[in-house]
């Protein structure tokens, strides 16, 4: 887990080639998420938002470089609500009894990207909410939605809006509900996909 500001200004900046250099996307002035991208104190460019200090991170690391990242981000202080659920109202039955978090922020260094990393990224998260026994949601398109199916385990809720007015497409809802063995045997399921992987 990413517990120092070194890396989680490194994860940032690892969103900021991602998402902005590599993809072409630059948050819209003014989003009610406060994404923006900003100087960090090691003088490179960053993704941050409101979200950044109070989530639990996951870093992927090539001997001490930070190479992927994703996060876990509970509801902000500041008014009790996902990222997500600020462009986009949950139904209020969606994970009932459960304390629900959102996961986000995907991103793998080029120069390594591949299965075995998004597998160890998500990995480690599901031992994170193994842990916390967070129920977790995520918003993507659907091939970062196959994602969260295949490595998550979580399910298609049928859910799906669009996070700005110019977005081609719409964003799906997928949800795991921490019940149960469901998160333990999706661990081992990685855990055997990455033993088996080709050498």
């Amino acid at each position: 887990m990413i517990v120092s500001r070194e890396h989680l200004d490194a994860a940032c900046h690892l969103l900021h080639r991602v998402y902005c250099q590599e993809q072409g996307w630059l948050p819209p002035s003014g989003n009610p998420s406060g994404q923006q991208v900003q100087v960090l104190s090691s003088g490179v460019h960053g993704l941050v938002d409101d979200y950044d200090r109070h989530a639990k991170w996951v870093g992927l690391f090539d001997q001490h470089e930070l190479v992927g990242c994703l996060r876990l981000a509970g509801r902000r202080q500041c008014d009790r609500r996902l990222e997500l659920e600020n462009y986009f109202e949950l139904p209020a039955e969606l994970a009932a009894g459960t304390v629900l978090a959102e996961v986000n922020r995907l991103a793998i260094d080029p120069r390594v990207r591949g299965r075995e990393g998004a597998i160890m990224l998500h990995l480690s998260l599901l031992k994170i909410v193994e842990q916390t026994g967070e129920s977790v949601v995520i918003a993507a398109q659907p091939g970062t939605g196959r994602l969260a199916v295949e490595y998550l385990g979580m399910v298609d809720t049928g859910l799906s809006f669009r996070y700005h007015a110019r977005d081609p497409e719409p964003a799906h809802v997928y949800l795991l509900v921490n019940r149960g063995a469901n998160v333990a045997r999706q661990q081992r399921t990685l855990e055997a996909a990455l033993k088996t992987r080709p050498a």
